[in-house]
């Protein structure tokens, strides 16, 4: 493979996909010390930038390769993408997706008249049991991770960005990371790629120097759960980037960097969308001052049930979200004071309850509970300080 074939890609796909914007945020800017682009696959047709590989392959289809339907397995994202492309082309498709999927990732695949099958616990079960039924029914096997046309439309969105010193990518089988260097090849761009802790596949196999997989995979971002990188993508990768061009993030990183990009830069993105602006937010890349720093935002599928989950755990880990037990003097002159000391603090209360029985409550007393929230740690720790001035008895959990 070669940039040629990723520029025939851009020319053959761009009635499919959009040219998505290209952000540049001054609070990114003063926070990571650089000039940060976000490149927004999130706002892509199907939601995420899956639909480039997918568009590519099918596209490239003989006549009798369409005749027969395609079939591929997914965690999701290249599953709708290649759903969207085939009722797009009038191909018949079958996904089949791991039990468990998402529900939301579920009902986009057969809106598009996709048929669904599922298997298994993991992508690999879902990847075994579609080969075979590409055996048994003569589909054509779509395989985002080892199909050469899927690797050349992936790397089309860096066709799509300005000059930059740095490019940030996430990982999961490495087609994106392929894609992407092969199109960045002449332009003196550093690429990082970024794993989630509980999936480094590509750092275990760049140590190995071959394909190797991890015993299992344990991270939110489902879309970057890949137990060993495609064998195509890895042999461009290893003769362009080494280990130390690769960074790991943790869970909790993940999720701060998914609900600070939604709280101040207002953008959406799914757990693997959000692992490239967590490597940069915590500082596991080397970036000069005021250099060029693209990150891409991958996609932006993720369940609403999901997204509450994250949000309410991420302001828990960054002490914004508290339990608080005070005790104080049964008396509505000693409650008004609290709560004045908590409206002081700009500190709203989630939920409360009195208990004036438990053996530990002396007579005249009760132990106010609370959860509350704050839009910083310190102010929450400033009015449980000034609680404690005032005589109270205060236990915090955070």
């Amino acid at each position: 493979m070669d940039k040629g074939e990723i520029g025939a890609a851009a020319e053959r796909i761009r009635d499919y996909v959009r040219n998505t914007e290209i952000m540049e945020s001054r609070t990114l800017n003063e926070i990571c010390g650089c000039r940060v682009f976000l490149k927004l696959e999130n706002l892509q047709r199907t939601g995420s930038f899956k639909i480039r590989g997918a568009a590519n392959r099918l596209l490239t289809l003989k006549d009798e390769e369409s005749e027969r339907g395609v079939i591929t397995a997914s965690m999701g994202n290249h599953g709708e993408a290649v759903a969207y492309m085939a009722k797009a082309l009038d191909i018949d498709c079958c996904v089949v997706l791991p039990r468990g999927i998402k529900k939301s990732k579920l009902d986009a695949i057969k809106s598009h008249g996709a048929r669904v099958e599922l298997s298994g616990a993991t992508y690999d079960d879902a990847f075994q049991r579609a080969g075979e039924l590409s055996v048994e029914e003569d589909y054509v096997m779509i395989n985002s991770y080892e199909d050469e046309e899927e690797i050349a439309g992936n790397g089309t969105i860096a066709l799509e960005l300005p000059d930059l010193d740095t490019l940030i990518v996430p990982v999961g089988g490495g087609g994106l990371l392929a894609g992407t260097l092969l199109a960045l090849e002449d332009r003196g761009t550093r690429v990082i790629g970024v794993e989630p802790e509980g999936a480094a596949s590509l750092s275990l196999s760049l140590k190995n120097g071959r394909p190797s997989s991890v015993p299992s995979v344990n991270t939110i971002a489902d879309g970057l759960s890949a137990r060993h990188p495609g064998i195509k993508p890895f042999s461009i990768i290893r003769s362009r980037i080494s280990e130390k061009d690769v960074a790991l993030v943790s869970d909790v990183e993940i999720a701060s960097a998914l609900l600070f990009l939604l709280e101040r830069c207002k953008i959406l993105a799914e757990p693997s969308g959000a692992a490239p602006m967590a490597a940069l937010m915590y500082n596991k890349i080397g970036v000069e001052e005021d250099s060029k720093v693209g990150v891409l935002i991958t996609g932006g599928n993720v369940e609403l049930s999901d997204l509450a989950y994250l949000i309410s755990r991420n302001v828990a880990n960054e002490g914004r979200r508290t339990k608080l037990w005070i005790m104080a003097r049964d008396d509505p002159q000693e409650m008004k004071k609290i709560f004045e000391l908590l409206g002081k603090n700009e500190i709203s209360v989630e939920s409360m309850h009195l208990d004036r029985h438990a053996h530990s409550v002396p007579l005249n007393y009760c132990e106010v509970r609370l959860t509350v929230t704050a839009p910083q740690s310190s102010m929450i720790e400033k009015c449980i300080s000034e609680l404690r001035d005032g005589g109270h008895r205060v236990t915090a959990a955070y």
